[in-house]
């Protein structure tokens, strides 16, 4: 399954990672494989992803795709 990105998830990958565009659906399988999912609202089908410290904002269509909604920057209280 190939993720969909969205137009605003594809700026936030190169604005808050460095990442050009043909590494983007790389990325975000590895996102999707290595994962911590820390959170998922039923309601509103949105899944919350936490990966290298940083939170994935997923939208998920009945399990059968899951649309990057964007990107949250490493938090500030975080070292690597």
């Amino acid at each position: 399954m190939r993720p969909i990105i969205s137009k605003h998830a594809k700026k936030r990958l190169k604005q808050r990672l460095g990442l050009k565009r043909k590494s983007h659906i790389r990325h975000i399988q590895k996102v999707l494989e290595k994962g911590i999912l820390q959170y998922r609202d039923i309601e509103e089908n949105i899944l919350y992803i936490w990966y290298d410290y940083r939170r994935y904002i997923f939208e998920d269509l009945n399990g059968l795709e899951a649309i990057l909604i964007t990107v949250f920057p490493k938090e500030k209280n975080y070292h690597n």
